[in-house]
């Protein structure tokens, strides 16, 4: 039970941390994210992960801070929360977010546009 509450503690860490950036991105930039646990039946539904990631690289690396320096949480949680940040901060992982974004952006174009009803066979293959 008490792995729940902390689990829950963290994940509300990271969300406040989001809120309060979308809050601020809406009023200039209309923008909203929110950062999901990932699908375990939709592949296709880490797009909206992947571009929450990318787009609240800051804010998610501020709550990893914030549980790292929190004498609160366990030793294991606060190593766990500094290897996710080591990871968020290394050039590899900037620049497989940014590509697959890209990517699967792309992809999510291509498939709303082929679900079209008005779509026909031929068009599609061209």
């Amino acid at each position: 039970m008490q792995s729940n509450v902390n689990m829950t503690k963290r994940w509300n860490v990271l969300r406040d941390y989001v809120r309060r950036s979308n809050e601020q991105k809406l009023k200039t930039e209309h923008i909203f994210l929110i950062l999901k646990s990932l699908s375990e039946t939709r592949w296709f539904a880490r797009v909206d992960v992947l571009r929450a990631q990318a787009k609240s690289r800051n804010e998610i690396k501020n709550a990893l801070e914030d549980l790292i320096e929190d004498n609160t949480q366990t030793p294991d949680t606060r190593v766990t929360a500094e290897g996710f940040r080591k990871t968020l901060e290394s050039s590899q992982t900037t620049l497989l977010t940014v590509i697959w974004d890209e990517i699967l952006q792309r992809v999510d174009k291509t498939s709303d546009i082929l679900q079209r009803e008005e779509l026909d066979l031929l068009c599609a293959t061209y």
